[in-house]
C-alpha cells in the first residue's frame, strides 16, 4: 500500500512540474504578416554633388519605422529597402493593423525609440552630425501617412514621403575668397524638436547650440540639417591645425521644411589667440 501511494504521489508531482513548464515557456506574442510599402521620394535638389538621398533616391538598406496611429499597443514595425527595388520596403508588420487602418512612416527608423503606439510623440535632434553627404541623410527626418491594406496573409502601401527638415549647403572662405578646409568642428545655434507621430508636426522646439564635428576634417560643401525657423546664423569653426574661426549669414534666413537652402560663400574672421 506504503509503495502504491509513494508511486501515485511522485506521479502527481511529475504531471505538475510539467504543467509549470508548459505555463513558464508561454509567451504572449503578436502576429504578423508581411508587409510591403512603396515610399517614394520628391527630389529637393538637381546639383550634380546632391548624390542619394536629396535627388530622391533611397541609400542601400534605408529603414523605415511603421506606427499604427489612433489606438495604442500596437508594436513597431521595421521595414528594409529591398535590394532589387529603388522605394520598396519590406519587413513584417502585427495583425492588430487591420484594413484601411493608418500608419505612419518615418525615415530613418533609427530615430523612433517608441516601441510601439503607446507614445504620441517623438524627440528629435540634431546633436551628432559630421558635415557630411553621406552623415546627413541620419538626420533628414522624413514623414508619412497612408492607410494599409491588409488581409489574413499579407499587407501592402504606398507613401510619398516628406521631408520635416531644412538640408542647408554651406561653402566658408578665408583671406578674400580662398576656400577654409580641414575643419573639424562647427558650433551653431539650432534647435530640438517634439514631434507628433500621427500628423509629422512639431509640437514644441527648443533652440541650443549643436557641435558638428568631423575627426578627418571637412574641405568643399559643409552639409547641416535644421528644423524649421528663421534666424541669422552664427558659425565658429575650429580647424585641424586649432585655428578657430566666426562667420555669420548677413540677414536672417527661412528655413524651411522640405528645402534645400545653399548658402552664399561666407567669410570667416580668425580670432585671435586671446578670445579663443
Amino acid at each position: 500500500m506504503m509503495k502504491k501511494t509513494t508511486t501515485i504521489l511522485c506521479l502527481g508531482i511529475a504531471l505538475c512540474m510539467l504543467g509549470c513548464s508548459d505555463d513558464d515557456d508561454q509567451v504572449t506574442t503578436t502576429s504578423t504578416v508581411p508587409f510591403s510599402l512603396t515610399a517614394s521620394l520628391s527630389p529637393r535638389s538637381s546639383d550634380a554633388e546632391d548624390t542619394g538621398i536629396l535627388q530622391g533616391n533611397w541609400d542601400a538598406n534605408s529603414q523605415l519605422a511603421v506606427i499604427k496611429t489612433g489606438s495604442s499597443g500596437v508594436p513597431k514595425s521595421i521595414l528594409t529597402r529591398k535590394t532589387d527595388s529603388s522605394d520598396t520596403f519590406t519587413g513584417n508588420l502585427s495583425t492588430l493593423v487591420k484594413n484601411e487602418n493608418e500608419i505612419a512612416v518615418f525615415y530613418p527608423a533609427a530615430a523612433i525609440t517608441a516601441n510601439s503606439s503607446d507614445t504620441l510623440t517623438q524627440t528629435l535632434n540634431l546633436s551628432g552630425q559630421d558635415g557630411t553627404l553621406a552623415g546627413i541623410t541620419n538626420y533628414d527626418y522624413l514623414w508619412a501617412q497612408c492607410k494599409a491594406g491588409m488581409n489574413e496573409t499579407t499587407g501592402s502601401s504606398a507613401c510619398e514621403m516628406t521631408s520635416l527638415v531644412t538640408i542647408g549647403k554651406f561653402q566658408f572662405t578665408v583671406n578674400g575668397g580662398s576656400p577654409l578646409n580641414n575643419i573639424t568642428r562647427i558650433t551653431i545655434t539650432a534647435s530640438s524638436a517634439v514631434m507628433k507621430l500621427k500628423n509629422g508636426e512639431f509640437s514644441s522646439t527648443q533652440t541650443g547650440n549643436i557641435t558638428i564635428k568631423n575627426k578627418a576634417g571637412i574641405s568643399g560643401t559643409t552639409y547641416i540639417s535644421f528644423f524649421p525657423s528663421e534666424a541669422q546664423l552664427h558659425f565658429t569653426l575650429v580647424t585641424t591645425t586649432g585655428e578657430v574661426y566666426e562667420a555669420a549669414t548677413s540677414t536672417t534666413i527661412k528655413l524651411e521644411k522640405g528645402k534645400v537652402y545653399e548658402a552664399p560663400a561666407l567669410s570667416c574672421t580668425l580670432l585671435p589667440s586671446a578670445k579663443v
